[in-house]
């Protein structure tokens, strides 16, 4: 009608951290340079994450018990309710 848009941007964890979120965001503005992205997952990443903790693994590695049906029923009720 007026000659504007608007363009809405999404993506998830499994495919790109913040960073690389906002790199790519930057990119779709008029007149940024537009770089390729490495789609090259650091496999070795969790092991030396574990390494650099001691050994000790985070409680967000290991599901608590629970965990995982307090979140499904307080999706639910959010989605419902």
């Amino acid at each position: 009608p007026d000659g504007r848009f608007a363009l809405v941007v999404s993506a998830n964890h499994s495919l790109l951290d913040g960073h690389g979120f906002y790199r790519l965001h930057t990119m779709l503005s008029a007149g940024a340079a537009v770089e390729a992205l490495n789609p090259v997952r650091k496999q070795e990443l969790p092991t030396r994450i574990l390494q650099a903790s001691g050994g000790e693994e985070s409680a967000m590695a290991v599901c608590p018990p629970g965990f995982l049906a307090r979140f499904l029923f307080g999706q639910l009720r959010g989605a419902l309710f």
